[in-house]
């Protein structure tokens, strides 16, 4: 599922030169600077393509993150073909495809980085303005500006009527009764001008009581002037875990969070979570984790204080009480230099002998399917001159992206049938109307607008791969699985292709999802729409994610010592399995 791609993500990265790979353009038009800006959960960061043509007749480009004092950062491969532009750039896993205007002044499209998509419009300017960071944080938020309420009730208008004509049934999980009774309610509070945050925090928990996944108001953004509370947190599903001290107050990691400012630490993880949506449920305190969120949402509640208060229960069961002071967004960047150095990457291999077993880690199913085959065809040949017999694919992190790579993953694991999908329905409107993909099944199916589509997925019988696994296979998945890395998941335990270990993934396995993007007309704050509802493979409408054949949590204690609970428990399940065979 390609749909769930609220961005935990920024273009911070501190970034190693590659040689650029160099593909021929077919327009003069597009040489040149062109300028646009990111509007990510946490910061707003410019983007700079800046393509020229070399002698013989190549376009070759790179693209500056000015706000970061990222220059320079290498272009693999840019082609301009019948005014469509495309940007990749594999060192931070970022594409850009994008369409130029009549006039050849602007280009719009979408920029991707790992599983997250945003709108990218880039425009033709002769000199980038030299703006320093602290100059850019510095000026003055745009949210401060007051909007009428006349204005706000338009937008309202905007979004709900954009989620009626594009969503296929909006009213799946929230009756159409107690939902207007609800809007009716919203209307009525938009009595005085409002800026953008305030408005976000009236209409956000509106949104997400559709309990849709992938329908929801994007987050706004934080600026210099903005001090959050510098903690992040873990939602195991009964308690609130601390996972980060991002301020060095020697925090105690791995503990329990009993109470924030006084109140039960569950009670307020589950108030903020009503700004995020979960598929057919209440609230989504998963949501926590995904990067920036928790930042923003607990601005939104105790920004105005001046010190957090939390009641912490350590590993060793220690009840003590903390005070922590809120901080700049750019202190917290220049203490944890691996926020900038994207700690993470998107797919990594290593081998363990000790267990004869490789781990794949794949934190996303972003990117573009070449750089992923080639990942792949690397790893598998490395695990083949391993002989490895036991291997180990970590999705526990993986939000999502594009489902096609997870039909490309499976072809290494199995020579079984499977299928990720058993169908798929797609809502016909306006809106989806210039998806090129939709325009073909809606001439097949003769369809007006309006009407919902339904495809069946066929099955995929994979062909002969020499570098197919043959061992034994575990997939290590949790809660914070989703999307395609759901559908993936469900692939993997419907057709018995490897064993699963974690936790019930956070993704349902019916869902609605693939994401059209708007931004509300006098605000300016974006909000997606699924238009497509998914059935997944063995997938059942009721509520719950894919099932681990062996249910193991993260334990707290682990956490403090920097263990991984899950994977442990994979790995002694392996040597157990090694001796029985032995």
């Amino acid at each position: 599922m390609t749909g769930k791609k609220m961005l935990a993500m920024t273009i911070m990265v501190v970034l190693i030169f590659v040689v650029p790979k160099i593909a021929r353009g077919s327009n003069d038009n597009v040489e040149g600077i062109w300028q646009g800006t990111l509007n990510a959960p946490g910061l707003e960061l410019r983007v700079v393509f800046r393509i020229s043509r070399k002698s013989d007749g190549t376009l070759t480009a790179t693209i500056d993150s000015p706000d970061q004092g990222a220059f320079g950062i290498p272009v693999d491969e840019v082609t301009f073909e019948n005014g469509k532009l495309y940007i990749e750039s594999k060192r931070i896993q970022g594409i850009f495809e994008g369409k130029i205007n009549e006039d050849a002044s602007a280009i719009e499209g979408q920029w991707k980085q790992g599983s997250g998509r945003l709108p990218l419009v880039v425009k033709r300017v002769t000199k980038v303005p030299e703006i320093h960071r602290q100059q850019q944080l510095d000026k003055k938020p745009r949210h401060s500006k007051l909007i009428p309420p006349d204005k706000l009730k338009e937008d309202l208008g905007f979004l709900f009527k954009t989620i009626e004509e594009v969503h296929p049934n909006m009213y799946a999980y929230t009756s159409k009764e107690s939902f207007a009774k609800l809007r009716e309610e919203l209307y009525g509070d938009i009595v005085h001008p409002m800026n953008n945050r305030e408005f976000y925090r009236v209409v956000a928990p509106a949104v997400a009581a559709l309990k849709n996944g992938h329908t929801y108001l994007c987050p706004f953004s934080l600026t210099g002037e903005d001090k959050v509370f510098p903690i992040g947190l873990h939602w195991n599903g009964e308690d609130v875990i601390l996972q980060n001290d991002y301020a060095g107050n020697t925090l105690p990691l791995g503990g329990t969070v009993l109470a924030i400012n006084g109140k039960d630490a569950r009670k307020v993880i589950q108030k903020i979570a009503r700004y995020f949506p979960d598929e057919c449920k209440e609230t989504n305190p998963r949501a926590i984790e995904h990067y920036g969120f928790l930042w923003i949402w607990l601005w939104l509640e105790y920004g105005q204080d001046d010190s957090l208060d939390l009641k912490i229960k350590n590993t060793d069961g220690e009840i003590k009480e903390y005070s922590i002071k809120p901080i700049s967004l750019e202190e917290i960047f220049r203490v944890n230099e691996s926020l900038n150095k994207n700690k993470d990457a998107l797919v990594s291999y290593k081998h363990i002998a000790k267990y004869n077993a490789g781990i794949i880690e794949i934190n996303s199913f972003g990117g573009g399917s070449a750089e992923f085959r080639k990942f792949l065809e690397s790893t598998f040949s490395q695990i083949k001159k391993d002989k490895v017999s036991n291997l180990i694919v970590d999705i526990r992190k993986n939000k999502g992206g594009n489902s096609g790579l997870g039909d490309i993953l499976l072809d290494y694991l199995t020579n079984k049938s499977f299928r990720q999908f058993e169908e798929y329905q797609e809502k016909v409107s306006v809106q989806a109307g210039n998806l090129r993909k939709i325009q073909q099944n809606i001439r097949k199916a003769k369809a007006q607008i309006g009407s919902v589509i339904t495809n069946k997925v066929s099955f995929i019988q994979p062909k002969d791969n020499p570098l197919r696994f043959k061992g034994r296979k575990f997939v290590l998945a949790g809660r914070t699985t989703y999307s395609s890395a759901n559908s993936f998941a469900s692939a993997i335990k419907c057709f018995d292709i490897a064993t699963l270990i974690g936790e019930e993934t956070g993704g349902t396995t019916t869902a609605y999802g693939d994401c059209l993007h708007f931004s509300l007309p006098n605000s300016k704050l974006r909000f997606d729409v699924a238009y497509k509802y998914f059935v997944e493979a063995g997938g059942k409408p009721d509520g719950h994610g894919v099932i681990p054949d062996y249910e193991v949590k993260q334990k707290p204690e682990d956490t403090a010592q920097g263990l991984d609970t899950v994977l442990q428990f994979a790995l002694d399940l392996i040597k157990k399995q090694n001796i029985s065979a032995n």
